[in-house]
């Protein structure tokens, strides 16, 4: 099946379809969406093949209304290996949510070995393992192949108490996550490039860290990407690193990886919102349902 877009463009402004709701408060938009818009406006910046995105950090610190947004971007340094990028989301004349992005430019690596982590033996789906689920925007499954191979879906999930399946309601419990997405278009009618789906997609570690028995608890103020190249093939796993909280604020990291192994690492910080918890078995069935209906 074809998953829905999270937005449509109309000259430079992008107006949200409904898969671009967020789930904390009503008529605002998601942190991957967010994200993804910010992505796209950095890359267009920098059109040379010979620059790669090697970091990019995004703070959000305005809720953003399902309405429409526009970009302000413009390059901050410009230098012979190292390019910097700021960009704006713009919402009524306001800055709602910004990104910086650095760019370095392709060479050689070094010589000798440097030591990097191994990737686990399960960190991807096995073949024919996916049961039939709700996928991570929100949309109804189909199941399938993973690895590379064709497939219906657009993720599927882990968790150490469950292992992997492609429904979010398997994993609400306290133990590690993972996710293995293929990430739904930025804009209607437009391909997204890799950089574009995997800064969308890493605004999921939030959701693997601070994910536990009673839901979601925290809400991410920023994300910051790290990677050393971009995805290759359809596919984007992310697997919970790190997490810790104190008084009413967490920090959370994962490891990035895609069908070749690891290649970047994600973060955020976030702050307490218990008043709004978040119990994900409840709030997939919710979107699946409006989504299908069209809302």
């Amino acid at each position: 099946m074809k998953f829905p877009s999270f937005f449509f463009a109309v000259g430079e402004q992008l107006h949200p379809l409904p898969v671009a709701a967020g789930a904390w408060t009503e008529g605002t938009i998601s942190g991957p969406a967010v994200c993804g818009v910010l992505a796209r406006s950095l890359e267009r910046e920098i059109a040379d093949q010979m620059w790669r995105p090697a970091r990019v950090t995004v703070d959000m610190f305005r809720p953003v209304r399902m309405a429409p947004v526009t970009t302000e971007t413009k390059i901050v340094r410009d230098g012979r290996r190292i390019k910097v990028v700021d960009s704006s989301l713009v919402q009524d004349d306001r800055v709602v949510a910004r990104a910086s992005a650095v760019f370095a430019r392709l060479s050689e690596d070094p010589p000798g070995e440097i030591w990097a982590p191994a990737l686990a033996d399960d960190a991807r789906p096995p073949l024919g393992s996916a049961s039939n689920g709700t996928a991570l925007n929100g949309g109804e499954s189909n199941g399938g192949a993973s690895n590379g191979g064709e497939s219906n879906s657009e993720g599927w999930y882990w968790s150490s108490e469950r292992q992997w399946t492609n429904s979010m309601i398997d994993h609400q419990n306290s133990g590690r996550k993972r996710v293995w997405v293929q990430q739904a278009s930025l804009v209607e009618g437009e391909a997204s490039s890799p950089f574009v789906r995997l800064v969308t997609a890493a605004e999921v570690t939030s959701m693997l860290t601070n994910w536990g028995s009673k839901g979601i608890g925290f809400v991410n103020a920023d994300l910051t990407v790290q990677l050393a190249r971009l995805p290759q093939g359809q596919f984007i796993g992310l697997e919970a690193q790190n997490h810790a909280s104190a008084d009413g604020v967490a920090m959370g990291t994962t490891m990035i990886y895609d069908e070749v192994g690891i290649f970047g690492s994600a973060s955020v910080c976030a702050v307490v919102n218990a008043a709004l918890q978040l119990d994900m078995t409840s709030i997939v069935a919710e979107r699946g349902a409006a989504i299908a209906n069209g809302v």
